[in-house]
Formats: C-alpha cells, sequence, structure tokens
C-alpha cells in the first residue's frame, strides 16, 4: 500500500510473531498482519505499523475577523 498520505508510525511495538501493538491512545490495540486498529487509520504492514491519514486535514473552521 503506497499512497501520499501512508507513512510509517512512531508509537508502536512490535508483540508477538508479525502483531503490533498501538501506542497512540488507551485502547493498545493488539492488530494482526494485513489488519487496521479500531481507529481505522493505522495499519499493520509486513509487521510494521503505517499511518494511513498522515497530513489529511482533520478539522476546518471559518474565523472571520469581524466578530460582533
Amino acid at each position: 500500500m503506497k499512497g501520499p498520505t501512508v507513512r510509517r508510525a512512531l508509537l508502536y511495538e512490535r508483540v508477538r510473531s508479525s502483531r503490533v501493538r498501538c501506542l497512540l491512545c488507551e485502547r493498545r490495540c493488539l492488530i494482526p498482519e494485513g489488519s487496521t486498529g479500531f481507529c481505522k487509520t493505522r495499519m499493520n504492514i509486513g509487521g510494521e505499523l503505517y499511518t494511513l491519514v498522515y497530513g489529511d486535514i482533520n478539522a476546518i473552521s471559518a474565523n472571520p475577523i469581524e466578530k460582533g
């Protein structure tokens, strides 16, 4: 899987064989190879955790200067 938003993740550890444990949130998902965690934004690819949404905008809002 390749693309501009797929990057190797930082917060994870290898557990058993090809499983990894995501350490980003309190859920501590144990992710088998080829699967995603609960949030569906991180995937185990070849025994390494990758983020699938690197650099994506997650919030946007209009903030006008004139506030009355």
